[in-house]
């Protein structure tokens, strides 16, 4: 977690790839061999799996609707928005969406040390989450939807976990639940939502949070690749 720029900088290709290729063959080898990889390589891989999914985590079909969302000037209209299409998603969805939130949550903890920001963290890692179907070919718009994605995801890391809690968001209005959560720790409630099977994605992020720093930066790359021969 306190690893410098982690998500941001890039891991060795060659490492990502064969990561990428054991959990594609071996699901058990490939957590064995994440704890011998560069932490930038796990890293990196996490982001393409996400990346490179036919319809990404927010799907095709509400990016828009996200991106409505966001530009509304109300706070609890927005809220009220960009929660609601956030429980609409189909179930593995939400409550990988979840996950990750927490997760890099975590990661933002430590940005005294590894310097990620949830402003960092959204910038580097809501375009492989959030995307349009198909590009629009001008650079102009291209860019607007970047920074729609990475206000986005922006907006759900700084929102408070409680407020995904299925459970309270159909009790009370947003409003109401920014208010109460004032006077609440930071701690989740018991009834957050947790996924049952995060497969490749959480395994990725869970092995992000627990490996050691990266070999120093005067280690070679051939060096690098060694170490996971």
């Amino acid at each position: 977690m306190d690893e410098t720029g982690i998500y941001r900088v890039a891991g060795v290709i060659s490492d990502v790839e064969g990561l990428r290729k054991a959990f594609d063959s071996d699901y058990l080898q490939a957590q064995l061999l994440c704890a011998e990889t560069d932490i930038h390589a796990v890293a990196g891989l996490l982001k393409k799996y996400f990346r490179e999914l036919p319809d990404p985590l927010f799907t095709n079909v509400l990016y828009p609707n996200f991106v409505d969302g966001l530009s509304l000037k109300d706070h609890e209209a927005r809220d009220q928005c960009l929660i609601t299409l956030l429980h609409s998603l189909p179930a593995p969805n939400f409550h990988t969406a979840v996950y990750i939130f927490e997760h890099l949550k975590k990661v933002a903890e430590h940005s005294g040390e590894n310097r990620m920001t949830f402003g960092n963290l959204a910038t580097v890692f809501g375009p492989n989450l959030i995307r349009p179907a198909t590009s629009h070919g001008d650079m102009t718009l291209e860019s607007l939807d970047v920074m729609s994605q990475v206000g986005v995801l922006h907006y759900f890391l700084t929102l408070p976990s409680e407020m995904l809690d299925s459970s309270a968001w159909k009790r009370s209005s947003p409003g109401t639940l920014r208010k109460r959560i004032r006077n609440l720790s930071d701690q989740p409630v018991s009834g957050s939502p947790r996924p049952g099977d995060m497969s490749r994605a959480s395994s990725l992020a869970t092995h992000v949070s627990k490996l050691p720093r990266s070999k120093s930066s005067t280690t070679s790359i051939n060096d690098q690749l060694q170490s996971t021969v």
